[in-house]
């Protein structure tokens, strides 16, 4: 996990390689459903990554427990 300057809360960057598109997809469909903007961009990196609020997870699944946590935790 590494912090740095990014979008506004609501706002999901999904960085995926080619072969991870399918995984992105559904990642993009879950996150909107939360109510949330999804930018997706290919990379050239391996697999997905996930940004929100300014931190960037390597792991799709901890992106998804650390958003939704932050989004029904705030209030």
């Amino acid at each position: 996990m590494q912090a740095m300057a990014g979008p506004a809360d609501g706002e999901v960057v999904i960085t995926y390689s080619p072969h991870a598109r399918r995984r992105a997809e559904a990642l993009a469909w879950f996150f909107q459903r939360l109510g949330l903007k999804v930018v997706m961009r290919e990379a050239g990196d391996e697999g997905v990554s996930v940004r929100y609020a300014g931190v960037w997870w390597g792991d799709p699944d901890e992106a998804i427990r650390h958003i939704v946590s932050r989004l029904y935790s705030s209030g």
